[in-house]
């Protein structure tokens, strides 16, 4: 839709988050009622558009505790291959009962694992990175999982 795409940053955000908060909660399970794909879009979204303050806000309690705080989170995400970050697309999401994180150790409940594909600026030509991502459930909403590079290797 070429009206949303022209809209400022912060109006495509604000209209982003107001359309999934405004969801309905389902049986008052544990399960956040919101799309985890939405989630891991908006958190790029705004690391991509220089707002790390509320793409930390995004992150679960642990990440933030391990990154220690928004700015250091936010000096890590102005390097220059995010700043060439063009786009992200979520293939597939699965819902995990629970999930051990095989870098931190971490047993986690309600996931939802995603298969993304992340589109790249490389100058002459675009590159696509697919990853597999988690995010969990905290206080009722999906929370991205980031870490700082050295704490995957610290244990």
């Amino acid at each position: 839709d070429t009206a949303v795409a022209s809209r400022p940053l912060r109006d495509r955000v604000r209209a982003m988050v107001a359309a999934h908060d405004g969801g309905q909660r389902r049986g008052g399970g544990v399960r956040p009622s919101g799309n985890p794909a939405f989630s891991e879009a908006l958190f790029v979204e705004l690391i991509r558009g220089g707002q790390h303050a509320r793409a930390f806000a995004l992150l679960a309690p642990d990440c933030q505790r391990r990154w220690g705080s928004a700015e250091r989170f936010a000096t890590a995400h102005g390097e220059a291959s995010l700043q060439r970050l063009e786009g992200v697309n979520v293939v597939a999401v699965r819902h995990l009962e629970e999930w051990v994180d095989p870098d931190q150790g971490d047993l986690h409940r309600q996931v939802a694992e995603l298969d993304v594909e992340y589109s790249f600026d490389a100058g002459h030509r675009r590159v696509q990175l697919s990853r597999t991502v988690h995010l969990v459930a905290f206080e009722g909403r999906w929370r991205s999982l980031s870490y700082p590079v050295e704490a995957a290797f610290a244990s």
